[in-house]
């Protein structure tokens, strides 16, 4: 989110967000005149009642409309389904565990975590995925070599979408 503003990608990362993660149940966020709620199905409210929308807004201005509109299509966008990828057999993939942006390395202008080629640990750091603005540390998750990138540096990520190969060792 810049200045203030809720854009499209910033309502479709909170969905993810949600649904991706069991430690949340409900999230509001106010930015300048409008204000996003969003809740799990089933989860309530204090002061609510049971039959809430699972998405809704409270604009403040007059732009809102247009917002409302794109709050309430956002659940149906991002629950497509990403383009999944079987793992060769020996081989690992290693998968966004959220939406975000996918970064190669610490900081712009810095050598990557990982190239192709390159003996890994389980532990090991392979890239960082963004979501908004904070960064999430990626595990290789098994011990081998990096034999595929999968993503550019930079790029947009679903839930699940396969980031890199590693040959198991």
């Amino acid at each position: 989110m810049s200045h203030g503003q809720i854009d499209f990608q910033d309502v479709l990362q909170l969905v993810e967000l949600i649904k991706a993660s069991s430690n949340f149940s409900e999230i509001r966020l106010r930015a300048g005149d409008v204000e996003v709620e969003l809740r799990r199905h089933g989860a309530a409210a204090l002061g609510t009642p049971p039959a809430a929308p699972a998405v809704k807004t409270a604009p403040a201005s007059e732009p809102a409309p247009a917002l409302q509109e794109v709050v309430q299509s956002a659940p149906a966008l991002a629950a497509q389904p990403v383009a999944s990828r079987a793992p060769r057999e020996g081989t690992m993939l290693v998968t966004s565990p959220m939406v975000g942006t996918v970064y190669h390395a610490p900081e712009p202008g810095a050598k990557p975590f990982v190239s192709v080629g390159q003996k890994v640990s389980a532990g090991d750091q392979v890239c960082i995925v963004e979501v908004m603005k904070l960064m999430n540390s990626i595990p290789a998750g098994c011990d081998g070599i990096v034999s595929e990138i999968l993503v550019a540096d930079g790029e947009p990520v679903a839930f699940g979408q396969a980031l890199f190969v590693i040959e198991k060792q």
